[in-house]
């Protein structure tokens, strides 16, 4: 098994008790948050994914996405790691990040300004055959290797929805975490 499949078998279980953890109470949620993670750039570097030119953002966007990673939903999600892993948190662990889009063009763009930030590029994949047409996305991951606690994750998510509006995506699906190996 690699190292892909064994962190993401995990992700995908802690993922969904993250998903239950993240209907927190009003008022807990990033949107409240005066840190912006994100630095803003029109990157005219070469691509770092085949077809993106620049990282340049779309014009005018006005996509506002629902904030739905909360500081409980990241505390939980710490808790349920410490509770079934043997990871010492304090140690640097890969964090990947998932963004979704109908096209995968858009995608590009964003991988392209997440490796100025010093994200890896994983993959784009391509959207489910079982998906109804409007339903149908792209989806960007990428990775990093960093030490986060719950509230610094925060502060990261926050600059991850900064970039997907900045760059009209649909969504910003989140967050999975796995060893360094």
């Amino acid at each position: 098994m690699t190292r892909s499949t064994r962190h993401r078998t995990f992700a995908a279980t802690l993922l969904a008790s993250f998903a239950v953890a993240c209907a927190a109470p009003a008022g807990d949620d990033a949107s409240n948050s005066t840190t912006t993670w994100f630095e803003p750039t029109t990157a005219t570097s070469a691509a770092v994914v085949p077809g993106a030119e620049s990282a340049a953002p779309v014009e005018s966007s006005s996509v506002l996405l629902e904030r739905t990673i909360t500081l409980a939903g990241l505390e939980e999600m710490f808790a349920t790691i410490a509770a079934t892993t043997d990871w010492d948190m304090a140690e640097p662990k890969l964090w990947g990040h998932y963004f979704g889009h109908p096209e995968r063009k858009r995608l590009e763009l964003a991988a392209t300004a997440l490796a100025v930030q010093g994200f890896d590029f994983v993959d784009i994949y391509p959207p489910d055959v079982d998906a109804a047409p409007e339903d149908a996305l792209y989806y960007l991951h990428v990775e990093r290797a960093e030490v986060h606690d719950p509230r610094s994750l925060l502060e990261l998510a926050e600059g991850m929805y900064q970039l997907a509006e900045r760059f009209a995506l649909t969504s910003y699906d989140g967050m999975d975490v796995g060893p360094v190996e």
